[in-house]
């Protein structure tokens, strides 16, 4: 860094010699040796040093020609023999399994090899597979695809933005073998989050199913730790009747003394007699 700027010092004190014009010359003059032909050396340093100048201060380069790409939107299908548009319930099916809609960006004018390693970089599960067509929706069906002939080199960029595919969906469809459709591996499905019961890295996917097995475990060891534990006798409550189911509220107190007094000369009637 420190070479840099004194290399732009000394250019831009070159330059400021040679915009003083020929006055300076004098003091050059003064210490060369003689037979020094001058003739040449202000124009060479002219020339030298502008172009020092032009180095120095030259604008950011754009890194040559714009490069023209093309993006469109892609499902790979998982079964050779797939000859309609998915269902909600199978696009859901590709997509845990990595397969599902992706818009992929390409550069034009590549070679078939760069576009078929473009399309596995996006879908892994392609390699080997044994080869793939691309193909569309009919245009007097929503459902049947039909299949999108590839061009003389194959399928390229170029061939697929200056064909019929316009807007459509673009599907893939494997040759000879059908491919992986289990969902893709943990490490693919995205963060983690900390069990607050257990204080585990769960991925969020499996995060709600190991809760319920989490504070199921603790719930049974909380059981078993209580029918360990005999040490302590067990207190019940004695249970108080309650007022209203001595005395009915219906009937008065009048009605118990009456009922007793009349009872009791009943009683002494029966023994006179």
């Amino acid at each position: 860094m420190e070479d840099k700027k004194e290399e732009i010092i000394k250019c831009l004190e070159k330059a400021a010699e040679l915009l003083k014009g020929p006055g300076s010359s004098h003091t050059e003059a003064a210490v060369a040796p003689p037979n020094f032909r001058y003739s040449h050396l202000p124009v060479n340093l002219n020339h030298r040093n502008q172009q020092s100048v032009r180095n120095l201060f030259r604008p950011y380069s754009n890194g040559g020609r714009n490069v023209i790409s093309w993006s469109h939107k892609f499902l790979c299908l998982w079964s050779k023999d797939s000859d309609t548009v998915p269902s909600k319930e199978e696009k859901k099916l590709l997509f845990e399994a990595g397969l599902g809609e992706k818009k992929i960006t390409f550069v034009k004018n590549n070679t078939p090899e760069d576009f078929t390693k473009k399309l596995e970089e996006n879908y892994p599960k392609m390699k080997g597979c044994g080869g793939y067509e691309l193909l569309r929706t009919a245009t007097s069906s929503r459902i049947e695809l039909e299949l999108i002939r590839p061009g003389s080199n194959g399928y390229t960029s170029e061939y697929l933005s200056n064909s019929y595919l316009g807007q459509a969906t673009c599907f893939i469809r494997p040759i000879q073998i059908d491919l992986d459709i289990s969902p893709v591996g943990e490490e693919h499905i995205g963060r983690k989050e900390r069990c607050l019961e257990c204080g585990e890295d769960v991925p969020l996917l499996h995060l709600r199913n190991h809760l319920l097995k989490c504070k199921g475990t603790k719930e049974n060891d909380a059981d078993h730790d209580d029918s360990d534990d005999n040490s302590l006798p067990t207190i019940q409550k004695r249970k108080v009747p309650k007022r209203s189911h001595l005395l009915s509220t219906n009937r008065p107190i009048c009605e118990y003394a009456c009922a007793s007094e009349s009872q009791g000369c009943i009683d002494a009637e029966k023994i006179s007699v």
